[in-house]
């Protein structure tokens, strides 16, 4: 059996993450650097929903409907700075029941 004291494993350790996360012609961490991603058609970088076409170039949401939809890229001139919200309608509580509109008189009823 093998007698390993702790230093020498955690050297070992270190050694072994250093390899993987060096550069090969430097001595220095690789840092993790977070990018924001922009659309390749139109340049935005704000957008709800990230999406990627058929070659895996990352594509805003309106730039990515637009290709699945006419199957062409979305024209520059449709671009706008604003994001439009949707005023949808609320969900019902569950357990409430919904109402019922029934004819206010009979006399449409022949």
């Amino acid at each position: 059996m093998f007698l390993i004291t702790y230093r020498a494993l955690i050297d070992c350790l270190i050694d072994d993450i250093d390899s993987i996360f060096l550069l090969p012609s430097s001595t220095k961490l690789i840092q993790t650097v977070s990018i924001q991603p922009v659309c390749q058609n139109c340049t935005t970088s704000t957008t709800p929903l990230w999406r990627r076409d058929e070659v895996g170039s990352v594509l805003c949401n309106a730039c990515g409907l637009f290709l699945k939809l006419h199957g062409r890229p979305r024209p520059i001139s449709l671009k706008t700075d604003v994001i439009k919200s949707r005023n949808r309608v609320k969900a019902s509580v569950p357990g409430q029941k919904k109402k019922v509109r029934l004819p206010l008189s009979d006399s449409h009823c022949w």
